[in-house]
């Protein structure tokens, strides 16, 4: 069995991302949002992308509750 590095990963991943878009089904709003804070994150602009804190939050959540629910 080959073993699984991560160290070549960059994080966020947005191979990562788009698969748990995926798996999570989020809907096509949530998955530009998602989209937009996970560039944001990788390149480490001092920029703040254009969505409200509270949109950020509620998808936060929505992914928590998704991931939590598809693990169980």
């Amino acid at each position: 069995m080959q073993k699984l590095s991560l160290e070549l990963v960059e994080h966020p991943s947005m191979d990562i991302v788009n698969a748990a878009a995926t798996v999570l089904e989020l809907t096509g709003s949530d998955n530009v949002k998602l989209r937009t804070l996970t560039e944001w994150a990788a390149s480490n602009s001092p920029f703040v992308p254009r969505l409200t804190l509270e949109d950020a939050c509620a998808l936060a959540r929505d992914v928590a509750v998704r991931t939590i629910c598809f693990f169980t």
